[in-house]
């Protein structure tokens, strides 16, 4: 099942909700968004050409949310993402106008089985380029059940929705609470980054809560 067609409005909406939220709506995410620098840091100094130090990472991932990490991808799995995690760094650096060219769908699970968890690792190899998926993201799209949310098909084309939203000829602003919320913690944040907590706090039964 591919993301709606009117996917586009759907995160300008998110996006709105999210900047009516009051600032005291946001506290609850003081503590995550804390973590999101320490481990945004490790990510930079992450060796991809080491699969020690990529499970160290996933690990630091997964500590920073609530789910246990139980299966990790063999080296061999590792090492192909670590080389997909470089490509992607020159390619995203290069913006060059050839296609995005993506690894097999078991290197996109290689993280607990998990699109969701893979692509928090990718988010902190490479801030600025891979967008965090979860289940309140999905929310946003009507995506519920957990094979549509694993499926490596939606992150491919999420991510393609959210920074051809960026890239589009009128900058894009994000509002000034969520603005405020990341400023309170200092430290540079991408704003593929600040797009993609909009849908987050959106998302949930609750917006601004995380679970």
């Amino acid at each position: 099942m591919p993301l709606p067609k009117d996917s586009e409005q759907r995160v300008t909406a998110a996006v709105q909700r999210a900047g009516e939220l009051h600032l005291d709506d946001l506290t609850t995410t003081h503590s995550y968004l804390r973590g999101y620098h320490a481990i945004k840091e490790l990510g930079s100094r992450t060796s991809y050409t080491d699969p020690t130090q990529i499970i160290a990472l996933a690990y630091a991932a997964y500590g920073w949310m609530p789910t246990i990490l139980k299966n990790i991808a063999a080296d061999d799995e590792l090492i192909k993402l670590g080389n997909f995690i470089q490509e992607a760094m020159l390619w995203h650096e290069a913006r060059p106008t050839s296609p995005f060219n993506w690894p097999n769908d078991n290197v996109l699970r290689a993280v607990n089985n998990s699109v969701v968890g893979t692509s928090k690792l990718l988010h902190f190899a490479v801030p600025s380029l891979f967008p965090i998926w979860d289940s309140r993201i999905a929310n946003v799209f009507s995506i519920r059940t957990q094979n549509k949310i694993n499926s490596c098909e939606n992150y491919k084309q999420y991510f393609l929705l959210l920074n051809e939203y960026l890239s589009e000829p009128n900058p894009w602003r994000c509002p000034s609470n969520i603005e405020k919320t990341f400023d309170d913690f200092g430290g540079s944040v991408s704003l593929l980054r600040k797009l993609e907590f909009c849908l987050f706090v959106s998302g949930g039964p609750e917006p601004g809560i995380e679970y």
